[in-house]
């Protein structure tokens, strides 16, 4: 009788084939023939394919869409108007609410008249570029909701508050009138900085205390700086081929990334001058500059900076900072 097993096995034997099947913890399974390593068939290449290819695939495309979606947002073009107008008072509303109380209502309204004139703001920078026409509606209901407001206000607060704000929206009215052309002159940065980081934050300051403390005008040190930066951007989308000529406009427009880094670096640097004065605790510190680095690191990689709308994160850095700012101080004015 033929025995099929012992002619199988003496085959195997001529041939001298053995197969093992072991797991390497850089390689996918395979078969080893002889000397040699082949990768294996089915069902172990689809095993392979599954783990080491499809996985990763999977997460780039998540990282990928995360991405874009974090882009998009950030590019929004309400995120610059919805954040500025806090960053202009948030300093003074933060302090004046650790020495009393937080009211909301006073805040609102405040919120509510400078997210109105940031809309005119913007309307009026258009048009001053010639990318919008002039609208006899729009002016008319900015004019009703500003008299609106400015009367809750004079409700709320009193009439002092209402004649600083009434200055301030004054002063966007002649800022950008064509035939003043302020926005081509340093004078418009002094005037803004001016108005938005110390009027504004004295008028939040006293919505919530009902007083005005000369105190807090060394705390407005580092909104200066960060202010600053956002005026020099702004300022910078205005200037005309004339107005290059002149030192000032031509110092921003040539020198704009410099100017913004040092004046960011000075602001920190004044930050934690005040942290120290103030001995606000360590871990506070540590937060402070852990949120500082989350939000300015991406700023380091070029393809970041390229799908970014400049003014929007310019806007996010400086809201992050003045109210981590603001928040981590340990109540200095009591």
């Amino acid at each position: 009788m033929v025995d099929p097993i012992g002619i199988l096995l003496s085959a195997l034997k001529e041939q001298q084939l053995y197969y093992t099947i072991f797991s390497s913890k850089n390689q996918p399974h395979l078969i080893k023939k002889g000397n040699s390593c082949l990768t294996e068939s089915f069902p172990f290449s689809m095993m392979k394919g599954y783990v080491f290819d499809s996985l990763p695939q999977k997460r780039r495309k998540n990282v990928e869409s995360f991405v874009t979606k974090i882009t998009n947002r950030l590019n929004n073009s309400f995120l610059s108007w919805l954040l500025l107008p806090f960053s202009m008072i948030i300093v003074g509303t933060v302090l004046g609410s650790k020495t009393d109380a937080f009211h909301f209502y006073p805040f609102f309204l405040l919120y509510l008249f400078l997210l109105t004139m940031g809309l005119l703001e913007r309307y009026l920078m258009k048009k001053q570029q010639g990318t919008i026409q002039s609208s006899l509606f729009f002016r008319r209901v900015f004019l009703v909701v500003l008299a609106f407001l400015l009367i809750l206000l004079f409700v709320a607060i009193n009439w002092l508050a209402v004649f600083l704000l009434l200055l301030y929206g004054l002063f966007i009215f002649i800022a950008y009138h064509p035939q003043i052309s302020l926005e081509q002159t340093e004078f418009f940065y002094i005037l803004q900085l001016f108005f938005k980081a110390i009027i504004l934050n004295l008028v939040a300051y006293y919505f919530q205390t009902n007083f005005i403390s000369i105190t807090l005008l060394s705390y407005l040190l580092p909104n200066l700086f960060l202010i600053s930066t956002v005026i020099f951007l702004q300022q910078k989308k205005l200037f005309t081929s004339v107005s290059l000529s002149d030192l000032y406009p031509k110092t921003i427009y040539t020198k704009f990334k410099p100017l913004i880094f040092i004046f960011f670096f000075i602001s920190i640097v004044i930050v934690f001058i005040i942290f120290h004065i103030n001995n606000t605790p360590i871990i506070k510190q540590i937060l402070f500059s852990i949120l500082l680095l989350i939000f300015i690191l991406p700023v380091t990689i070029k393809s970041f900076r390229s799908k970014i709308k400049q003014d929007n994160y310019l806007s996010l850095i400086v809201f992050v900072s003045l109210t981590a700012y603001a928040l981590m101080l340990q109540h200095p004015m009591n």
